[in-house]
């Protein structure tokens, strides 16, 4: 994923959902050594793979499954890429990849979108832990985990913020 330089910084300068999960040991592709090496600049970032590229491409059918699944409206504006900063934890940053509003709930809820190739009955932890980051990190509610498997089976869960879990990642990060 290409960033701006803008984002690019503002990164360097915290820790993102994806590193989280690394950094709790739940993430079988990092570590938190390989997040350290990382952000002290000893490892060249993450760009990418053909996973992640089809990952990034993916990610807008996913939002289009999600909406029509669910009915819920999309805040199309969130589609541009935001860093975003906890007001308290400075460290704590995340880029959520869609906002929306239930009609039900006030307020506005998180979506992380996933690809796969694997096939999930419930959310991994890495993502569960990735999108509990972005709810605390944005001080919302709610929140959602869309992911298409293979890119035909589209699945969902949506949680409530976790305060605790919240406060226990960033006790460890």
């Amino acid at each position: 994923m290409t960033f701006t330089p803008e984002i690019t910084q503002k990164r360097k300068g915290g820790i993102g959902g994806s590193e989280v999960s690394a950094i709790l040991g739940l993430d079988p592709y990092s570590s938190p050594y390989q997040v350290w090496l990382r952000k002290t600049g000893r490892e060249a970032p993450f760009t990418g793979n053909k996973y992640t590229q089809a990952g990034n491409i993916l990610e807008s059918a996913v939002v289009e499954f999600f909406s029509r699944e669910t009915r819920y409206r999309i805040i199309k504006s969130s589609a541009k890429q935001q860093v975003i900063i906890h007001p308290k934890y400075n460290f704590a940053i995340g880029m959520r990849d869609r906002l929306y509003v239930k009609s039900a709930i006030v307020g506005k809820g998180v979506l992380e979108c996933k690809t796969t190739q694997g096939c999930f009955d419930d959310v991994p932890d890495t993502w569960f832990t990735q999108l509990q980051w972005y709810l605390g990190v944005s001080e919302l509610s709610y929140g959602a985990v869309a992911w298409l498997e293979k890119g035909l089976d589209f699945k969902f869960k949506e949680y409530e913020s976790d305060p605790e879990y919240f406060n226990y990642c960033i006790e460890i990060v």
